[in-house]
């Protein structure tokens, strides 16, 4: 009979997912259980794993109407021979609870409390009677006598908790195979005390949990926040206490940074002005120097002042900002400042009385910072036409004829870049056509 025939035949029938014929039926396996082991004191639910678990189907083609039978299903842990007392027959299995087909590669079911330690096979009988089996899939551990493990992810440990930010208490536990009963914290040094209760139904091996608020504005250097998480399993184990501090501190502001300006190639000892700074204690992160958003490393810190060196910098404006924990200030901004590099002179020669027009090239020139030097004696009249030029008239010659070196100098920055060009002075005369120490407009030194 075809399983068309075989379906239209009987009204109501009993038949298969995939026909009525035992020769087309498809054979089941079991591939896994979860948990793979488990401590004993009390029941918890278990998933097992594979695929061809068929349950029974009835038609019923007067009324046009299916339903399934999906409790029809048992599975049991059979003891391996010698893991446990007994002989390994089917009467030391332990049967398990609430079994129930979820789809053709899954059954949920309920390990009960006191499986006695050892290994098990697991053993998936179907509506039919036909069984299969994973073999050593199941480990009982017996009672559980280890405490779960907990600690706080979040604050980091030493953190900073600043007045008016949004502050994650996130808690993590872990009880191995075992399962975990309770989860949470008491959280003191907030208006009232807060209490974070971690849902943790149905009972878990680990889990993770938080709780966020408002820090409150700090009563005095001294304030704190704490927080004292605890867990229990489902046998009355108690983890360690890991009880932490925060330290409960301002916003910081800034006002000033001295100086403003310093070479790139660090070395600047800085102060940084402002309000709600606090240095590190033994047991606590103090305020956080950035530079670009990078960590410095200050020299000193009083409540209204940092004191940090300069690192070496690229040339143009860098953002400075303090943080306590997740407070950031607004920004001051230091500007470094490479040193000026002299490239090229024109004209590259003149009297020894000097007063030659001279205009010089380079980079990084500053105004009124930046000074060129003839020799050892300063540009006359000089001018500021852009970061890339000077001009001036060449001061007369100190020690006669001979090559002297155009020399660019940023004062503050105690920085000095040589020409690579020596400028020359040729020896033609006090009064020659090209220059003069009396050109208009530049009677002498300034």
């Amino acid at each position: 009979m075809t399983p068309t025939r075989c379906v239209a035949a009987v009204a109501p029938l009993i038949g298969a997912l995939w026909g009525c014929s035992a020769n087309s039926e498809q054979t089941a396996t079991v591939t896994a259980i979860s948990p793979t082991a488990a401590f004993n004191d009390v029941a918890f639910p278990a998933s097992i794993v594979g695929d061809s678990f068929r349950p029974i189907y009835r038609f019923d083609t007067m009324a046009a109407a299916t339903d399934e039978d999906s409790s029809a299903f048992s599975v049991h842990l059979r003891p391996v021979a010698g893991a446990v007392a007994g002989d390994g027959s089917d009467a030391d299995s332990v049967a398990l609870g609430s079994v129930t087909w979820t789809s053709p590669q899954g059954i949920s079911a309920t390990i009960p409390a006191g499986v006695p330690a050892g290994t098990y096979d697991v053993v998936v009988t179907d509506p039919r009677g036909a069984s299969v089996q994973l073999d050593a899939g199941f480990v009982s551990l017996g009672p559980d006598t280890v405490a779960p493990m907990i600690g706080i992810e979040r604050p980091a440990p030493r953190a900073l908790i600043a007045a008016g930010t949004s502050v994650t208490v996130a808690l993590v536990a872990d009880d191995g195979d075992g399962f975990l009963s309770t989860l949470g914290a008491t959280i003191v040094g907030l208006p009232g005390k807060a209490e974070l209760v971690c849902n943790v139904s149905p009972p878990p091996h680990h889990a993770r949990c938080q709780h966020q608020f408002v820090a409150p504005d700090p009563t005095d250097e001294n304030a704190a926040v704490v927080v004292d998480p605890h867990a229990d399993d489902t046998a009355g184990n108690r983890a360690t206490p890991a009880r932490a501090s925060f330290r409960l501190v301002p916003r910081p502001t800034l006002s000033y940074v001295s100086p403003q300006t310093g070479p790139a190639t660090g070395g600047t000892e800085i102060v940084v002005q402002g309000t709600g700074f606090v240095a590190p204690l033994d047991w606590s992160d103090g305020s956080r120097l950035l530079l670009d958003g990078r960590e410095l490393n200050p020299t000193g810190i009083t409540p209204t002042a940092i004191y940090a060196v300069m690192p070496q910098h690229d040339p143009g404006p860098a953002v400075l900002t303090v943080a306590n924990g997740d407070a950031e200030s607004a920004a001051l901004t230091f500007q470094f400042v490479g040193a000026p590099i002299v490239r090229l002179a024109s004209p590259l020669s003149g009297p020894v009385t000097g007063g030659t027009p001279i205009s010089v090239a380079g980079n990084n020139f500053r105004n009124p910072q930046t000074q060129i030097y003839i020799g050892n004696l300063k540009l006359l009249c000089q001018k500021f036409v852009s970061p890339l030029r000077i001009d001036g008239v060449v001061p007369p010659a100190q020690n006669g004829p001979g090559p002297v070196l155009i020399v660019a100098t940023d004062d503050p920055l105690q920085a000095t870049s040589v020409s690579p060009y020596p400028f020359v002075y040729e020896p033609v005369g006090t009064d020659s056509p090209d220059g003069g120490v009396d050109q208009p407009g530049c009677a002498g030194p300034p």
